[in-house]
């Protein structure tokens, strides 16, 4: 086992990232499933950090390659 996915290589969660906050948001449960090193940590992480951000009145800010 490794450390997490660094967000640099963080690619290509532009549907599934706003996916997961709203199924969230609608107080549904979600379960992450996937062959290690998929990005599944990292995934809730950016969310984590977006609702941070939000929290904090600031605007997401997203690393994510075509994000925001």
């Amino acid at each position: 086992m490794g450390d997490w996915v660094d967000a640099k290589r963080f690619f290509h969660r532009d549907d599934e990232l706003p996916f997961l906050e709203e199924t969230l948001r609608d107080g549904t449960n979600v379960l992450l499933t996937g062959q290690c090193r998929m990005g599944k940590t990292r995934l809730v992480r950016e969310l984590l950090r977006d609702w941070q951000r939000a929290w904090l009145g600031l605007p997401p800010m997203r690393l994510i390659e075509g994000g925001r």
